[in-house]
């Protein structure tokens, strides 16, 4: 009688011992929560706003390293896409706020939202021919004027294509990426680049231009 207590006093103290060392293993190798996860894979609101800042002050500090070609001696075209003699382009610094924008864009608003702000410049009323300009913002505030992307909607696109593409040259240099009289990328010291691009829409021909901001070196 005392042989089969013991028997049976041996096999309880087993079956504790298997599901002891079955629960941890389940610890080990269950995979992290998913809000671990997000901690560590996405970038924090912190990291997001240092990354902006990073880029608002190299603008600023190198804009004077490139060469800035007199507006009144360029085409009229260019002068009516440039607007201004100062800015990345309209007088507007990549990192400027989206109220400087507000207040200084002489364009007609015709589109306004927290992520972009879209204005434009009539060039044919009869042809629906426009310019337009688009300034968005940053994800994390929405304050901060983060790209600009300009389309002009006008039948002789090769004429603007080349107009604007004398101009970036003569202020950026040679172009770091080109697909001839298609696409043309300019890399400015000023932590930005210029992408000109002819649109294949054949209801809508004309160029557009993309000021986009890059990482500068920290």
């Amino acid at each position: 009688m005392q042989h089969a207590y013991l028997q049976y006093f041996i096999i309880l103290l087993l079956a504790v011992c298997v599901t002891a060392c079955d629960t941890t293993s389940q610890e080990e190798t269950q995979p992290p929560k998913e809000d671990s996860l997000r901690a560590e894979t996405h970038p924090t609101q912190d990291d997001t706003l240092h990354s902006t800042q990073a880029w608002i002050e190299a603008v600023k500090e190198n804009i004077h390293r490139e060469h800035l070609p007199a507006l009144e001696k360029q085409a009229p075209e260019v002068q009516l896409v440039i607007g201004s003699d100062s800015g990345v382009v309209r007088g507007i610094y990549l990192g400027d706020s989206i109220q400087k924008v507000m207040q200084q864009e002489e364009a007609w608003l015709i589109e306004d939202s927290s992520s972009f702000k879209t204005f434009s410049i009539d060039l044919s009323r009869r042809r629906a021919e426009m310019i337009d300009i688009q300034y968005f913002t940053d994800s994390s505030t929405h304050q901060v004027v983060e790209s600009i992307i300009v389309d002009i909607y006008q039948a002789d696109a090769d004429m603007w294509y080349s107009k604007m593409y004398d101009y970036y040259t003569a202020r950026y240099g040679t172009p770091v990426e080109e697909e001839k009289n298609k696409r043309a990328v300019w890399q400015s010291p000023a932590a930005y680049r210029v992408v000109l691009e002819k649109k294949t829409i054949k209801q809508a021909p004309g160029i557009r231009i993309r000021y986009v901001p890059v990482a500068p070196n920290l």
